[in-house]
This record gives C-alpha cells, sequence and structure tokens, in this order.
C-alpha cells in the first residue's frame, strides 16, 4: 500500500475541492438553470471542504509557522475558486438564456416586406 506524505495530501485535498466544486456548479447549473442555486450550493461545499482541510493541517503540523503558510494559500484558493465558479456559471446561463447570442439583422426584404 502506497501511503502519500502529508504535503502531497495537501495538493491532492486542493486538487480535488478545486474540481469538486466547479464540476458540481456546472451540472447544477445545467440542470437546474438557476444561477444562484447552483453558485450557493456549490460556495457551501467549498466553504465546508476549505474549513475542514484547514482544521486537518493545523491538527497534523506543529510548525505554526507551516499551518499559517498553508493555510493562507487554502484560503487563496477558496477565493479563486469562488470567483472561477461565478463566472463560469454566469457564462453558463448567458449561453442557455440566449443574452450571448448576437442577433441577425433583418434584411430590407424583411424588414419592409415586398414593395
Amino acid at each position: 500500500m502506497v501511503l502519500l506524505s502529508n504535503n502531497t495530501l495537501y495538493w491532492v485535498f486542493t486538487i480535488l475541492i478545486f474540481g469538486i466544486t466547479l464540476i458540481m456548479g456546472i451540472v447544477m447549473m445545467r440542470r437546474t438553470r438557476k444561477l444562484w442555486l447552483s453558485f450557493g450550493i456549490s460556495t457551501l461545499f467549498n466553504t465546508v471542504m476549505t474549513v475542514l482541510v484547514c482544521l486537518w493541517w493545523a491538527r497534523i503540523t506543529d510548525d505554526a509557522y507551516s499551518v499559517l503558510f498553508h493555510n493562507a494559500f487554502f484560503l487563496l484558493g477558496y477565493f479563486n475558486v469562488v470567483i472561477i465558479d461565478f463566472f463560469a456559471l454566469v457564462s453558463i446561463q448567458r449561453k442557455t438564456s440566449g443574452e450571448g447570442v448576437k442577433k441577425r439583422k433583418k434584411t430590407y426584404e424583411e424588414e419592409y416586406g415586398d414593395t
């Protein structure tokens, strides 16, 4: 059995939180088409997982500097995921609602008819 070091687990958890949060938000947005519901649930998941991983890191590490340094990066990653998730969901909403689609100009015949 391969055991991962704590530093490797730190990065694995960071990547998993990032990926699962974004995938969860995008899947919910595509199914429900509700921006704030999708964003709220994915942000709640991101918050809970980030707090749990910060507590895990503080528990396994004895060095106060290491705890502060790694938790600062967890929080930086947290805010990055929130921002990326929000803009991805807004982009999906604009695509599905048709706001982002350019309208074709009417031709002269379509606008004024055959005269």
